[in-house]
């Protein structure tokens, strides 16, 4: 039976349905601003991957190949106003070897536009500048082969042209089978109007977070090393919100005081300035309220006094009802008495810390290496005269400093092929009690079931953050509230403004380069305070140095970049993380640091320092989430063999060393062991990251390929 329109008596035709237009979708509403009086420039990235064409050049054809089109320049940026298509084009050529300057270029772009080689050839450095690009992510990507008409038309050309597309295919680039072409006017023209008519996929980085590419810098109210900063620059992404923080990359969040509209220095039409005020004077769009501001707070300060009782278990009480204190192994001096060892205080230093236990088994390791080390500096010494030059001492400590750093990459190398062979495996000290040295360890029955609470011995720094009730509704409340436009308080993207960020160290100002972009962000809520962040991370290939747990590095989180020492754990299924010793080499870890909350998705680059302080591509990956209470455990196994075999126990010796019966102990098994078999014992601490983050990360000078390093350890 047909639900269609039924005619009636007079045979008229079905009325339309009839929308109310009263309230708009925030979908409608962008598509009903784009291309009107405040829209801010398309901007596209140019990124060369080799040739003979380089991005200057290419801008400057794109200048001048329409009469219509006019040329400004702004801060490291070319703007072109396409009159023909009555659009704005905004050109950025950020130096391929800064990898900052090219994610923060790409991060504000609607599209990036890839110039690739005739030959199809890329080097090493191009290779890895494209993984960076796309793990970080992209927003629509325009391929071009330059000077193609220089080949003689014909099969030559199309197979360069066939070699040019395959090295876009491997590069796994969307659209490899559409490129474009520059050589004549006609195809720039056609170029440009691609520019201007394509359709634009942008970042969820530039849709849920206001930004601002930098135009202008001027201090204001320099008051003993604080001042106040005019950023100047086109408003991108939703409404800015003139209460939330904003944030400086390298340098941390401020806060925002005013935004004020100016006239638009690079119109589409000379003659027609839009002004912002009447005198052309700037307009006080939005000011700050107190009561509405984010606080800076980026972390609790915790009240020793306001720690929580635990009321004792069953466990810590006796049959008769009184709780029964735990005797503590204490170091006195000879002689002491009870009564007095009671009223000896314990001192912070002789406790082990975690970082100490964990060092304890490498530092037993590496003793012998050392210890030979030791004597060959020695041995050397003595041979030195005593009257040797000032500038031979200073080359023999390099050389020395330089042997050092060699003996360690090679110790490195030692340790991980080690624990790829004997994983988690260590010795029991001969000197010292294993329970002492083992105190803060437990036994599990089954690591997947058995229960482990993660509010536990929690340590210090775990009262200075942050942890949400339920994460994932204060994620879908703070995502559903982007775009939202109050008049009162925020102020339209599009729009030529100058933000007034208030107290602002003064070098920030006398640090920036002037040929770097920068690129401010507006905070969402809670993102300026400090949890625990879990990603998930992937070594990339090139990467062939041993990268140690806790080891420092530096990462790139969405618009963020800081320095932190992470914890690597393994990436699967459950309550409870074993963590990793080395970042692995073939499978996904996650790395858990101390830093601001984030809310995914989110790209992560990692990266580690050199020693000439570039920058080397670690691994790639993704933010996992914001969870304080993920328990990662430290696994040692401790190693036995059986002495005596009978039918369900063993004896078994060299698991421990004390006296009497030379370590040797009874162990029962549920099947009858072999001669050949060894006995493992597997014992498990919780680990926790270090606080170590640091926001105030320098600009780095340049990337590259860590592969040449590491041949030379090969061999």
């Amino acid at each position: 039976m047909s639900t269609g329109h039924q005619p009636g008596l007079f045979k008229r035709p079905a009325k339309p349905h009839k929308t109310f237009k009263g309230k708009r979708s925030k979908g409608q509403i962008d598509a009903d601003n784009r291309g009107g009086l405040y829209f801010a420039f398309r901007l596209q990235t140019i990124i060369s991957c080799g040739g003979s064409l380089t991005p200057a050049e290419f801008v400057e054809s794109m200048a001048s190949c329409d009469d219509t089109i006019v040329r400004t320049l702004g801060h490291n940026v070319v703007y072109l106003s396409v009159g023909r298509f009555k659009s704005r084009v905004g050109l950025l050529t950020p130096n391929p070897a800064k990898i900052d300057d090219v994610l923060d270029c790409i991060k504000v772009s609607d599209v990036v536009c890839f110039l690739w080689p005739t030959d199809g050839e890329l080097s090493d450095e191009n290779n890895l500048l494209l993984t960076i690009i796309k793990a970080h992510g992209l927003p629509s990507i325009v391929n071009v082969i330059p000077n193609i008409a220089q080949i003689p038309v014909g099969k030559k050309r199309e197979e360069t042209r066939k070699q040019a597309v395959l090295a876009i295919s491997n590069a796994s680039m969307n659209d490899a089978n559409k490129v474009f072409f520059c050589d004549t006017e006609l195809e720039r023209k056609l170029l440009v109007r691609h520019f201007v008519e394509m359709k634009k996929s942008k970042m969820l980085l530039q849709k849920r977070r206001p930004h601002i590419l930098v135009e202008k810098l001027d201090v204001a109210d320099d008051n003993s090393g604080i001042c106040t900063v005019l950023a100047s620059g086109y408003l991108r992404g939703p409404s800015w919100n003139v209460n939330h923080l904003i944030h400086i990359q390298g340098w941390g969040d401020f806060q925002l005081g005013r935004i004020m509209a100016h006239t638009d220095p690079h119109p589409l039409k000379q003659n027609e300035r839009v002004q912002a005020n009447g005198d052309g004077e700037p307009k006080v769009l939005v000011a700050a309220n107190e009561s509405l501001r984010e606080p800076l707070q980026s972390e609790i300060v915790p009240d020793p006094m306001d720690a929580e009782q635990t009321w004792p278990d069953e466990y810590d009480v006796s049959d008769d009802g009184k709780v029964k204190i735990e005797a503590g192994v204490r170091k006195v001096p000879k002689g002491t008495s009870s009564y007095q060892a009671a009223w000896i205080v314990d001192d912070d230093e002789d406790e082990e810390s975690e970082d100490d236990e964990e060092s304890i088994d490498e530092d037993e390791e590496e003793g012998n290496c050392e210890a030979g080390m030791e004597m060959e500096m020695v041995d050397e010494s003595d041979h030195e005269g005593q009257n040797a030059e000032e500038t031979d001492d200073a080359m023999s400590t390099a050389i020395d400093d330089d042997e050092a750093d060699d003996f360690d990459e090679v110790e490195k190398y030692r340790r991980e092929r080690e624990d790829a062979q004997f994983p988690d495996e260590i010795d029991t000290p001969i000197n010292d009690l294993a329970r002492i040295r083992f105190q803060k360890y437990r036994g599990l029955k089954s690591f997947r079931t058995s229960p482990w609470d993660a509010k536990e011995n929690l340590p210090s720094d775990y009262a200075r953050i942050f942890q949400f009730q339920n994460y994932k509704k204060t994620r879908k409340t703070v995502l559903s509230a982007i775009g939202d436009h109050d008049p009162d308080t925020c102020a339209l993207p599009g729009q030529y403004v100058t933000l007034e960020i208030i107290r602002v160290p003064v070098t920030f100002a006398q640090q920036w380069d002037q040929s770097s972009p920068l690129v401010l962000y507006q905070l969402l809520p809670h993102e300026q305070r400090m949890s625990v962040l879990n990603m998930v991370i992937r070594r990339h290939p090139t990467c062939r140095v041993p990268i140690m747990n806790k080891q420092k590095l530096i990462f790139y989180i969405g618009f963020r970049k800081f320095e932190a020492c992470p914890v690597f754990s393994q990436h699967t299924n459950g309550n409870k993380f074993k963590m990793e010793r080395f970042l692995p080499t073939d499978a996904c870890c996650v790395a858990s640091v101390y830093a601001p909350i984030t809310f995914p998705p989110a790209s992560v680059l990692v990266f580690r320092e050199g020693k000439s302080g570039v920058e080397k591509l670690v691994a790639t990956g993704s933010l996992l989430d914001v969870n304080p209470d993920r328990v990662v455990l430290k696994r040692i196994v401790l190693s036995g063999h059986p002495f005596k075999i009978n039918k369900r126990s063993v004896v078994c010796r060299y698991m421990f060393f004390n006296r009497g019966t030379h370590g040797h102990m009874k162990c029962r098994f549920d099947q009858q062991l072999n001669a050949a078999d060894s006995v493992m014992m597997s014992l498990y601490k919780r680990v926790f990251p270090k606080w170590t983050y640091n926001p105030r990360v320098g600009r780095s000078a340049a990337v590259t390929n860590a592969v040449q390093e590491t041949e030379a350890m090969d061999e």
